[in-house]
């Protein structure tokens, strides 16, 4: 989380996810999505001022090989925020998408942090 100063004094968060799928077996931890076999999607970023009603900001996200990037920026003003995000996983190193089972999904969770805005 990153909070942005403009030029013309406005500000700005910057939200960024980064993850690294893996599963555990036989004691080990494995790359999942190593095979292009999965994607992850997400709802956007949640954000909420002070505890009020939140707002949603669309998300880039992106997987390359076994990480995940999930950002977004939005306006805000000073104040408390806080800001989170689920996604989603599909598939991963037991899907064969030739079988069309990419309805296979895992929620990885609600991720939150909170930030105050100068």
């Amino acid at each position: 989380m990153e909070v942005l100063q403009r030029a013309d004094g406005s500000k700005a968060l910057k939200a960024d996810v980064y993850a690294d799928l893996t599963y555990f077996w036989g004691g080990a931890w494995y790359s999942d999505c190593s095979q292009e076999k999965c994607y992850v999607d997400t709802n956007g970023f949640r954000v909420r001022k002070n505890g009020g009603v939140h707002t949603t900001w669309d998300t880039y996200s992106s997987v390359t090989g076994n990480s995940v990037h999930a950002t977004a920026t939005g306006n805000v003003e000073s104040g408390h925020y806080q800001v989170s995000i689920v996604l989603n996983k599909h598939g991963g190193y037991w899907a064969d998408f030739n079988q069309d089972r990419r309805d296979d999904k895992i929620h990885i969770g609600l991720l939150q942090v909170e930030v105050d805005v100068p």
